[in-house]
């Protein structure tokens, strides 16, 4: 009787340690603005999933698409408070301004070069990844989409030709860092949030849009964008993040676990990121949409042209010191 008794209380113990052990996992929301089934999301379920496996259910991470927490803006905020634990998205300045970084126009030429930037662990990196800290956040990972160009209605005389001005309105984002190339290359830029783009063009009141990659532009705009022109001057680069007190409460061995599969990846991201944006770009075309590819003197122009007008604009924005200090780190990046 008093062996069964003990195994009794044996059983109950485990059972409580058990719901213990359930009750303790961690339990966190990630937000991302793309939609549902998109390359990100497919992408993001399965980093949820591999977590989940990998620290035995003791993090449990469900995924949040199209912007139903909130835009990219509202919630990287939210993850600094800890409201949200978790964003695959963009900071903006209103944010920090040094953050803009990010975005500086044609700080790459192309995707060898955008991976020495953003790789975690690159000197111009670790400048971002310590800028987030600061804000309470820290950056599991880059997120390499693609490069992004000129999407527009219809054809414009001159588009091939970075010195033309335009009397054409083309929508960027908010962030000066898209706003200053639409401006250089002679363009009325017109800020508009991303939700309003579709709207915008069909009404007439933007006849264009830049800073969207061919990816987004097949998605969400293939039916009123017939025309796009690769500039590949700025790409899309998202971060992974969560709250920094959030991460810090693991085990330095789960910490350890995430890491590795964010670092995995980033590197896999970047592996076919170029060919992504070749198959996007084929897709456009066989729904109507005409690209206009430039040769590498073209790029170099509009390349050259978007420095010169939109360097000097942001590190003042961004500020001088932090500018140059970052400018230091990507040219030994490239030596």
């Amino acid at each position: 009787m008093k062996k069964f008794t003990a195994l009794i209380m044996i059983l109950i113990a485990l059972f409580f340690l058990q719901v213990d052990n359930c009750e303790a996992a961690a339990k966190w929301k990630l937000s991302h603005h793309r939609p549902v089934g998109s390359p990100i999301d497919v992408d993001l379920h399965k980093f949820a999933k591999d977590v989940e496996k990998a620290t035995e259910g003791r993090v449990v991470i469900e995924v949040f698409p199209a912007a139903q927490l909130g835009g990219s803006d509202i919630v990287m905020e939210r993850v600094g408070i800890g409201a949200i634990e978790m964003l695959l998205g963009y900071p903006t300045s209103t944010l920090d301004p040094r953050l803009d970084m990010y975005s500086v126009p044609a700080i790459a030429g192309n995707y060898a070069e955008l991976q020495k930037l953003f790789t975690h662990g690159s000197p111009f990196m670790n400048k971002i990844h310590q800028t987030f800290e600061e804000l309470e956040i820290y950056t599991l990972m880059s997120y390499c989409v693609g490069f992004t160009g000129l999407g527009l209605k219809t054809p414009v005389d001159g588009m091939l030709d970075p010195t033309k001005k335009h009397k054409e309105k083309i929508r960027t984002a908010t962030l000066n860092s898209f706003r200053y190339p639409a401006e250089a290359i002679g363009y009325l830029a017109t800020p508009i949030p991303m939700g309003d783009l579709f709207t915008a063009l069909q009404t007439g009141i933007v006849d264009g849009s830049y800073g969207n990659g061919p990816e987004v532009v097949y998605l969400q705009f293939r039916d009123v964008i017939k025309h796009f022109v690769p500039i590949r001057a700025q790409a899309d680069i998202f971060f992974l993040v969560i709250n920094k007190d959030v991460f810090m409460s693991l085990s330095e061995k789960d910490q350890k676990t995430i890491k590795t599969i964010a670092a995995k990846f980033e590197k896999d991201r970047f592996a076919v990121a170029e060919k992504d944006e070749e198959m996007w770009l084929k897709r456009l075309e066989e729904k109507g949409t005409k690209i206009h590819y430039l040769n590498k003197a073209q790029v170099k122009a509009f390349h050259k042209i978007i420095a010169d007008y939109s360097w000097p604009k942001l590190k003042v924005d961004i500020g001088a010191k932090y500018f140059d200090e970052a400018m230091k780190e990507r040219e030994k990046l490239f030596k």
